[in-house]
């Protein structure tokens, strides 16, 4: 497991709790309703490269 296993969930978590808009082209009530559920898809993967993270420091320790 590389840094870069660690670095793809959390750029694209970032992205998708920064801007979710990148990602979606909805409007009004439905931008709402797409942006609710990206900003917790990209709080998962922010999580995932957490743990990614935490794994591959304890692994070369």
């Amino acid at each position: 497991m590389s840094f870069m296993d660690v670095l793809i969930p959390g750029v694209i978590g970032v992205l998708l709790v920064v801007a979710p808009r990148v990602f979606t082209k909805a409007q009004g009530e439905a931008y709402e309703a797409a942006r609710k559920k990206l900003r917790g898809i990209g709080f998962l993967l922010m999580g995932v490269a957490a743990v990614y993270l935490v794994a591959k420091l304890g692994q070369g320790a």
